[in-house]
């Protein structure tokens, strides 16, 4: 009785395996990653020409280890500044107002490395406690840097979140 059953079994999948076409995909073969990475610099190029001048402050030896002490050096970067309306805040002085703005910075990967500020690892040379930037004559102090827009092992941009300094 069992072996009726099994050939019955193995009646049906041969009958199945001929009755179902067998439909071939093919997957569209994916594009190069380094003409991806030039499509996705396309709207940089358009969009993210501000100019920015980011202070990598590296902390230095003191002489008598005391205090911090920090050597600046200047990166001269362009991105797209982002500014957040919903937490501004305006100070109003004899001076006038200033509006303290929040927001994000977006820097390409391709112009961050080309200016030095990316490791060889692949990472922002960036310490969010210490660094800071300047656009448009204003200090802005770096609360976050996350890189964004994996492009398969290698991220194509940067997203650096401020404050301004006061």
């Amino acid at each position: 009785m069992k072996s009726k059953i099994l050939i019955a079994f193995m009646l049906l999948f041969a009958t199945l395996s001929f009755a179902v076409p067998k439909i071939e995909t093919k997957m569209p073969n994916p594009l190069p990653k380094d003409k991806l990475r030039e499509a996705l610099k396309t709207p940089f190029d358009l969009m993210a020409q501000m100019d920015i001048v980011y202070h990598l402050k590296a902390q230095k030896p003191d002489r008598f280890k005391e205090g911090e002490s920090y050597e600046v050096t200047n990166y001269n970067i362009k991105g797209l500044v982002v500014e957040d309306r919903k937490n501004t805040e305006t100070n109003t002085t004899l001076q006038g107002s200033r509006t303290n703005n929040e927001g994000y910075l977006l820097i390409n990967y391709d112009y961050a490395n080309d200016a030095g500020l990316v490791t060889s690892d692949g990472n922002f040379k960036g310490n969010p406690n210490r660094d800071t930037f300047t656009y448009q004559n204003r200090v802005y102090e770096i609360i976050d840097i996350v890189p964004v827009g994996q492009l398969v092992d290698e991220f194509t941009a940067f997203k650096i979140y401020y404050k301004y300094k006061k």
